[in-house]
């Protein structure tokens, strides 16, 4: 029978003790699943950006419909994802990977240049993203 440790987090509390039915690989996915749709959402936040170039201002309907399914899918995961994670770290991390797919997508897509020091810049971006997925 396991000791109840008083000093111990709600966090670490979960994390240590046992949950009936439950391993610990369990657990650490469902610690780790609200980043996951944060990640997604964040991916989706980059699409539909992106895609608003291809919606002409919404006078192409097929274009038009997938950025506004882009952007529902990327509301509900980033949802999703802020039930588990604080809003100020959701939030900047869903807006830092949706600057990052965009800012990508310009050379890739439409041979817009990227210099050195913008890729820089993005990868400062980067690292602050994983800096604040280790603290949180």
């Amino acid at each position: 029978m396991r000791r109840l440790e008083l000093t111990a987090t709600p966090l670490e509390f979960r994390t240590r003790c046992a949950v009936p039915g439950k391993d610990k690989t369990t657990r650490e996915s469902a610690l780790f699943m609200p980043w996951i749709y944060l990640l997604l959402a964040g991916i989706l936040e980059a699409v539909w950006a992106v895609g608003l170039k291809y919606t002409n201002g919404f006078t192409r309907p097929w274009p038009s419909i997938l950025v506004g399914a882009a952007i529902a899918g990327s509301m509900f995961l980033l949802a999703l994802a802020l039930k588990s994670i604080p809003v100020g770290t959701g939030y900047a991390v869903w807006v830092s990977v949706g600057i990052l797919g965009a800012a990508l997508s310009g050379p890739l897509l439409f041979d817009q240049p990227l210099r050195p020091i913008q890729l820089v810049f993005l990868g400062l971006l980067l690292v602050a993203i994983i800096g604040l997925k280790v603290t949180s």
